[in-house]
C-alpha cells in the first residue's frame, strides 16, 4: 500500500468538513439558489456519499425513520437511510403527503434536507403526520441562521428542534459549520 493511501486515511475529521465543503462550493453554480446546486451535489455519488455520511453522523440513536424534504428529497433520503440502515420517507417540494415511504404516527423522525429553509417547510407537514421530530439536519445554512446558543453549526430557536448544518454559506464559499 502507497504511503499516501495511508496518509490519506489519517486526515481529520476537521480536514475532511473542510475539504467537503470546498467541493460543494467548487460543485456549485454562482448565484444559483439550492434547489439548482441540490441537483448538482445530489447527482454526484462521491458528494452523495459524504453528505449521507456527514448527516448520519447527527442522527440520534433514538430515532426511527429519515424524513427527506425538499430538492432532492428521494436521493438525500435514500442515502441517508442507506448509511444508517433507517427507513425514510420522502417529502418534495410542495407535497403534503410522502411520494415514497410510509410515516407512522409518533416515529420519532430527523428531517433532512439541503436548506434550512426547506427543513423548516418540512417539520410542519413531519408534524401534521403526528411524527415526533428528533433532529432536523441540513446540508447548508447561511450564516444568519448560525446565531448559535448551542455551537457551531447549530440553530437553536424558539420551540423549534435543533439544526445541524454540515456546512455554513459565506459571500465567498462553504465552509465547515
Amino acid at each position: 500500500m502507497s504511503p499516501f493511501t495511508l496518509t490519506a486515511l489519517e486526515r481529520s475529521p476537521d480536514e475532511l468538513d473542510a475539504e467537503l465543503a470546498a467541493d460543494l462550493w467548487a460543485a456549485s453554480t454562482a448565484g444559483a439558489g439550492y434547489d439548482d446546486v441540490a441537483a448538482r451535489w445530489l447527482s454526484r455519488p462521491t458528494l452523495l456519499r459524504r453528505l449521507a455520511a456527514g448527516l448520519a453522523r447527527h442522527i440520534p440513536a433514538t430515532a426511527d425513520r429519515i424524513a427527506a424534504g425538499g430538492p432532492g428529497a428521494a436521493a438525500l433520503g435514500a442515502a441517508v437511510s442507506l448509511w444508517t440502515g433507517l427507513p425514510f420517507v420522502s417529502f418534495p417540494a410542495g407535497r403534503d403527503e410522502p411520494t415514497l415511504g410510509e410515516l407512522d404516527r409518533g416515529d420519532q423522525v430527523v428531517a433532512v434536507a439541503v436548506s434550512v429553509a426547506t427543513a423548516q417547510e418540512l417539520v410542519p407537514r413531519l408534524r401534521a403526520h403526528e411524527a415526533v421530530i428528533a433532529a432536523v439536519a441540513v446540508v447548508v445554512a447561511d450564516d444568519d441562521h448560525l446565531d448559535q446558543p448551542g455551537g457551531p453549526g447549530r440553530c437553536d430557536r424558539a420551540g423549534e428542534p435543533r439544526t445541524i448544518a454540515l456546512v455554513r454559506r459565506k459571500p465567498h464559499g462553504y465552509f465547515p459549520a
